[in-house]
This record gives C-alpha cells, sequence and structure tokens, in this order.
C-alpha cells in the first residue's frame, strides 16, 4: 500500500525479501520486520524506515546507501519502557490493588487525619486522599 510518496512494505513479497535480507541483522527472522519506504516525492524515495517488532526498535536508513548501516536506530539495546494504558473499565481491578496496598502501609499514616479516606500512596509514603489532598510531610525542628 502507499500514501502520498510513503511506501509500506512487507518481508513476505518477492521483491522485498532480497532487500530485508540486505539490511536485517544476521539471525533475525524477516518476518519480524515491517519497513515504510519513503522520501521528497513518489519518485524519489530516498529513506528507508525498518521496525522490529519484537524486540521494538526502529532504524532509518538512507535508500543510497543501505551498506553503510543505519544513520539513526532507536531501541537497539531493548531498553525503551512501554507503559500498558487501561480502559475505564479496568479502574474496578485498580481500586482493588489500591485497596490492597493501603492494608501493606502503616497504620499511623491513617491515624493522622482518620477522617479523610486513602485511595494511595507516593513514593516516599505520603497518603493519597480521595480529595485530591496529599499528606504533608511531617518536618521535624531541631534547633
Amino acid at each position: 500500500t502507499s500514501a502520498g510518496h510513503a511506501h509500506f512494505i512487507k518481508p513476505d513479497t518477492d521483491e522485498a525479501k532480497p532487500l530485508f535480507h540486505k539490511i536485517v541483522p544476521q539471525g533475525k527472522d524477516i518476518q519480524d520486520f515491517v519497513a515504510l519506504q519513503y522520501g521528497d516525492s513518489k519518485d524519489h524515495t530516498n529513506f528507508f524506515l525498518l521496525v522490529q517488532l519484537t524486540p521494538f526498535s526502529v532504524s532509518l536508513y538512507r535508500q543510497d546507501s543501505l551498506e553503510d548501516g543505519p544513520v539513526m536506530t532507536m531501541n537497539a539495546d531493548d531498553m525503551m519502557h512501554f507503559e500498558i494504558r487501561r480502559t475505564k473499565d479496568d479502574a474496578e481491578g485498580e481500586e482493588e490493588s489500591n485497596a490492597e496496598k493501603q492494608e501493606t502501609q502503616p497504620e499511623d499514616a491513617q491515624a493522622k487525619d482518620p477522617q479523610k479516606e486513602i485511595v494511595g500512596y507516593w513514593e516516599d509514603g505520603l497518603a493519597i486522599y480521595a480529595d485530591g489532598t496529599r499528606e504533608e510531610k511531617e518536618v521535624i525542628n531541631t534547633e
């Protein structure tokens, strides 16, 4: 398929296999890659974007110098962190996990302000209340 001056390439076509074998690192399955060929115009495609699906990485090549390797590579060392997005329906499970976290936190935090409902804790261990406020850190004056 193509969109303007970009062309999506899958490795399973006969004309694309030699190209993928040329740039996909040895030992990797070419079926784990897809590519996007694009440039300034439909007739002048001068870049090749290679996307590895598992583990996710992206490499940018110049069409006229594929042998020189990628111009830019993103996540070559597989260190990128991905967060999982949840829908509103998943909030029920989140409320259960917050209740479990509440049970594991020290009870003295709940004793400080017993009329407020604690819904979670920050990294520093201070409570987050249902009304959106946050427990303040107690400052000890040493003077």
